[in-house]
């Protein structure tokens, strides 16, 4: 995908990778591989209103923590008190200094329940929620300013995307959208990003079997399609 991305490129052909999972240090790995923020679109970023959002580095004051509470600092994790009790972890991504990664809530009883997660270029982009056994129960992603613009339960024994249940695309150009798995809702973003572009005059190439080739096909426009069989 690397090599023909840059070969659209050196005969100036205009190409993105499309990326559907949502990463939220998905612009700090494209950098270690020399890839451009217009070099790529991920679903999550294209409905957070972030496809270009500029990098910046989030710290734990932006966190926004009491500061009456007590802050047990670590370079890797710190810990924040209520009186004796644990109210939060604060989790910095790995190889910067204090830049913010993930703060995590604890109820009265010390059960884990919550998980605010930053994106590398630092804004908070969603927030986890979580059962007794420690299970994703509920997912919210957030645009640039903090708005939920995405709502996700799961049912079963998963957690992962693939095991959503219900999928709420929120105030999206004033209307709600719902979608019961991540495959119609990435059959939408494909419909929706070859229209912000030159409708129906588009090229999408499916490589990934299991994840591309249906929503690729789905596309409702004369956009030409195609499928890259392994």
């Amino acid at each position: 995908e690397f090599k023909r991305l840059s070969l659209f490129k050196s005969m100036g052909v205009p190409a993105k990778l499309v990326t559907r999972e949502y990463a939220p240090q998905l612009h700090r790995t494209m950098e270690k591989f020399g890839l451009k923020s217009d070099d790529v679109v991920n679903m999550f970023d294209f409905f957070q209103g972030a496809v270009n959002r500029e990098t910046k580095k989030a710290l734990i004051k932006d966190a926004h923590i009491n500061p009456t509470y007590e802050i047990d600092p670590d370079p890797s994790m710190s810990k924040v008190y209520r009186a004796n009790l644990l109210n939060n972890r604060v989790i910095f991504m790995g190889g910067t200094f204090g830049q913010l990664d993930t703060r995590e809530y604890f109820d009265k009883y010390q059960n884990f329940i919550k998980a605010e997660m930053w994106d590398w270029r630092g804004f908070k982009s969603s927030v986890k929620y979580y059962d007794a056994d420690r299970k994703v129960i509920r997912d919210e992603y957030l645009d640039v300013d903090g708005n939920v613009v995405i709502e996700a339960s799961y049912g079963g024994e998963g957690t992962s995307q693939a095991d959503m249940t219900f999928i709420k695309l929120v105030n999206y150009k004033g209307q709600d959208y719902f979608f019961g798995n991540i495959d119609e809702l990435y059959t939408f973003f494909l419909n929706e990003l070859d229209k912000s572009e030159t409708p129906g005059q588009n090229t999408f190439i499916a490589d990934r079997p299991l994840t591309t080739y249906k929503p690729v096909m789905n596309i409702n426009s004369r956009s030409r399609k195609y499928i890259f069989m392994p």
